[in-house]
């Protein structure tokens, strides 16, 4: 019975981390867009590498906590902007 629970715990935890990677790789994506950033000119910004920028809006991977507070104050955005919901209407 135990075994079932801590089954599904492990599901939950990989299917949140998904869905994060997700939400991180279109925020990402989304901001970069904006402010008319290619994602080289967004690495040249942050001294971030250019794959790892990709791998990151392709939700291959995730940035560290301090990555990706550089990486917010690097570009001038705010870590709510790339790990909060994205709202239709902005």
């Amino acid at each position: 019975m135990m075994n079932a629970g801590r089954e599904q715990l492990l599901d939950d935890k990989y299917a949140f981390e998904e869905a994060m990677a997700a939400r991180i790789a279109a925020n990402l994506r989304a901001r970069r867009q904006r402010d008319g950033l290619t994602i080289g000119a967004l690495a040249e910004r942050t001294g971030i590498q250019y794959h790892t920028i990709h791998n990151w809006e392709m939700g291959c991977a995730v940035p560290s906590v301090p990555k990706l507070f550089w990486l917010c104050r690097a570009a001038g955005w705010k870590v709510s902007e790339i790990v909060g919901e994205r709202r239709d209407q902005e």
